[in-house]
């Protein structure tokens, strides 16, 4: 099958930052944006996205630089599309509001710590609504000169897209299945990394290696099966659901320098690799069944992996390696 579309975009980001006499900054980040995407086989879309942001800090020199930062954040998109009519309506509504708040405090020119909370509230369609406070704290420590330890610890938390609940279309003998039960995605993270200046004669930068951990619970993912008893809206698809509990660590390490030659020639340069390991926690976990013809209906990392001996998860990338360079002389670069 041939999908062909007409799309129309358009957003604007109003801004506003001013300083009080108190003290304040307080800035006002804005975005309205429009898609009306016109295609045949009714994979229409017309969609709002209203954004809006709200953040003010102010900095306690009595209390030993004590920064305070706080705010609150509005996302709401409005979505109409025969794509999504298994919510029980083309028009769907999802709204996300949360409010956070973060001090940050600097012990001399060699600690610095922080603590944040954030409350979210996701609305959808006036029938499902879910809040959930998340936490975290950091610290940074100045080993050296040009050396850098830090540390973190959080929560995540990601509530379902209008499309990964409610989608339902087909293309040929195929299709993309709806989900309405599917259920928030939880995390907790933690990351231990360091960061170190150096230089070489012309030739200057940073090299920082990072480990990191992260736990999921509720994972999502996006799955094959045969969804449909009757098979008439198509023979088997694709489908967004919960699988349980997944692992993902690894390290990140990246590179950035810059050589300087003359006034007017330098070189800049960024490297970097990523190894990440994400695994299933709960293999044997059967998370959903479907209506195979053949008989296995059951749905676990078990019984859905090619390979299930190492635990790694679908559709991801173990490796990556990313490299830039830029040439630079007077206004021309390469």
């Amino acid at each position: 099958a041939v999908l062909l579309s007409d799309n129309v975009t358009f957003y604007l980001d109003p801004y506003l930052n001013f300083y009080s006499s108190l003290g304040l900054k307080h800035e006002f980040n804005n975005r309205i944006m429009h898609s009306d995407n016109q295609a045949n086989n009714d994979q229409s879309t017309n969609t709002w996205f209203i954004y809006n942001a709200y953040q003010f800090s102010k900095s306690f020199s009595n209390l030993g630089n004590l920064d305070f930062i706080g705010g609150v954040t509005s996302q709401y998109t409005r979505s109409y599309a025969h794509l999504y009519e298994a919510s029980g309506s083309p028009l769907n509504q999802l709204w996300n509001l949360s409010l956070f708040m973060e001090i940050e405090k600097k012990f001399g020119d060699a600690i610095n710590i922080s603590a944040g909370v954030r409350v979210e509230n996701c609305q959808l369609n006036d029938s499902i609504s879910d809040t959930k406070p998340i936490f975290r704290v950091g610290a940074s420590i100045k080993l050296g000169q040009e050396t850098y330890l830090r540390a973190s610890l959080g929560q995540g938390y990601r509530f379902p897209t209008i499309t990964e609940r409610y989608i339902r279309t087909s293309v040929g003998s195929f299709g993309v299945f709806d989900n309405p039960d599917l259920k928030p995605e939880t995390s907790w993270n933690s990351e231990l990394g360091i960061k170190q200046g150096f230089k070489f004669k012309n030739y200057y930068g940073y090299l920082d290696v990072a480990f990191f951990y992260q736990e999921y619970d509720n994972t999502i993912e996006y799955l094959f099966g045969f969804w449909d008893p009757t098979y008439t809206f198509a023979l088997a698809g694709f489908k967004f659901v919960n699988t349980g509990k997944s692992k993902i660590t690894g390290i990140d390490i990246s590179q950035t320098g810059q050589i300087k030659a003359g006034k007017h020639f330098e070189i800049n340069t960024m490297v970097g690799y990523t190894y990440v390991m994400p695994v299933t926690l709960q293999p044997d976990y059967v998370f959903t069944h479907d209506y195979n013809p053949g008989g296995q209906t059951d749905f676990s990392y078990e019984s859905t992996s090619v390979d299930p001996s190492k635990r790694i998860l679908k559709y991801r990338y173990l490796h990556t390696l990313k490299a830039d360079i830029e040439v630079v002389y007077k206004n021309i670069s390469l």
